[in-house]
């Protein structure tokens, strides 16, 4: 069982021993994670809420997993396993326990893993907001805690009736029937999840393209645009862009104030900003700072800045030059 733990310990820091050390060098903590603060103040209740989170999940039943966090049966639950355990180990001597323990070393490292998980993400949501989807939409019933758990009721269930031929046999047929049907309940979820029409996110859907052609067209090599979404305007138009740095990050990256965009553009490096679709309502919400929500609001306060009338969704500014201002500066 120890040998079992260092192995997995080990191949968990192989894999994230490299990512621990760059944050810890560059961010100067092991995760640079920002989010909300918990909407929690007490463990119960955050337990409580990740017990019907992870139960609905993993029965992809809402009214199971209202069944399991209600208090009535949940002590009703933890006494029929303490009674179960009791007399399991009743008549059992310390010799056969441990023999029993190292029989079920694999049942009890899925157990450990199964447990970790659940302190791992009960932790964190004690100190951060998190969605009630722990992976996303439907392709949540595929993340592996979820099907480990599964395997660990299997072999709780097999183990607990092996004692009895007849009803171990039974245990065996309705753990597969269970099996068959949640499989077959996962991956119909998950085909409708696919078969969905997927988003476009070219610089068609998300700028428009006219202003697809007139970035095209007018930045230079030597030029420069920023956008909150740069990679789109590098990737399908090959452009010099760079990103516009969330507010939530700039402690870690540089952002922009009125003087450094007013300093580049009258050097000519500058050609402008392009706000995408996608991101103008965060940029409108000051996500990207007061500097792009005022100039996204109120762009006749930035006259070194042109607002260019093209049809599209984007708002795309091009740099004019102007009176050099000192006033709304913060980024």
């Amino acid at each position: 069982m120890l040998v079992l733990g260092l192995v997995w310990a080990t191949g968990v820091i192989v894999l994230a021993g490299p990512v621990v050390l760059r944050n810890v060098l560059i961010f100067g903590k092991i995760s640079p994670f920002y989010e909300f603060s918990s909407n929690y103040s007490m463990l119960w209740e955050i337990v409580r809420e990740h017990g019907r989170i992870f139960v609905r999940e993993l029965s992809t039943s809402e009214l199971i997993a209202s069944w399991v966090v209600n208090r009535g049966v949940l002590a009703t639950g933890l006494v029929v396993v303490i009674a179960s355990l009791l007399v399991c180990f009743y008549r059992m001597s310390f010799a056969q326990i441990r023999d029993l323990i190292k029989e079920q070393r694999y049942l009890i490292l899925f157990i450990s893993y199964v447990f970790a998980n659940l302190a791992a993400v009960i932790l964190v949501r004690a100190v951060y907001w998190m969605s009630g989807n722990l992976a996303g939409e439907a392709q949540r019933y595929f993340v592996q805690i979820y099907w480990t758990t599964w395997l660990c009721i299997a072999l709780l269930v097999t183990s607990f009736f092996r004692i009895n031929r007849p009803i171990y046999n039974l245990a065996k047929g309705a753990l597969i029937i269970v099996f068959a049907m949640i499989a077959l309940l996962q991956a119909r979820l998950y085909n409708y999840q696919i078969s969905l029409p997927v988003r476009d996110t070219g610089v068609s859907f998300e700028i428009g393209q006219d202003a697809a052609k007139l970035l095209a067209t007018e930045v230079t090599d030597q030029q420069i645009v920023l956008s909150p979404r740069a990679y789109l305007l590098r990737i399908y138009l090959d452009i010099n862009a760079r990103k516009l740095t969330p507010r939530s990050q700039c402690d870690f990256q540089p952002c922009f104030t009125r003087e450094d965009l007013q300093r580049s553009g009258q050097s000519g490096v500058l050609w402008g900003l392009v706000i995408d679709k996608y991101s103008l309502v965060r940029a409108t919400a000051g996500e990207y700072g007061d500097l792009i929500r005022g100039l996204v609001t109120s762009p006749q306060d930035y006259p070194e800045f042109e607002r260019l009338q093209i049809n599209g969704p984007a708002m795309v500014f091009k740099y004019i030059g102007g009176t050099r201002m000192t006033s709304n500066s913060s980024p």
